[in-house]
């Protein structure tokens, strides 16, 4: 009985720091990942800002784009503002 009982909690010793284990190893590589994605990102911003400070006026209209003589804006009534009206003295 005492050598099972020993069997048994050798066995959940094991096992907990094997579980242990493979958690910190998918916890590094999860860090990895991340930093992979952040080093991705960062150079996806550098290039978006290159090309936005090579962007003129001058660009856009060589490559079809016109200038807008008039705005138009439409607007519309939500449900929440024609359901719940502020206050006049707001």
């Amino acid at each position: 009985m005492l050598f099972m009982l020993i069997g048994v909690l050798a066995a959940s010793y094991m096992y907990f720091v094997s579980f242990s284990i493979v958690h910190v190893v998918l916890q590094k590589e999860t860090e990895q990942t991340i930093a992979r994605a952040t080093a991705s990102a960062g150079a996806f911003e550098g290039e978006y800002l290159a090309k936005m400070s090579a962007l003129t006026q001058d660009v856009a209209f060589a490559s079809g784009f016109v200038a807008v003589k008039e705005s138009a804006f439409a607007s519309r009534k939500t449900l929440l503002t024609s359901a719940l009206p502020l206050p006049r003295g707001l």
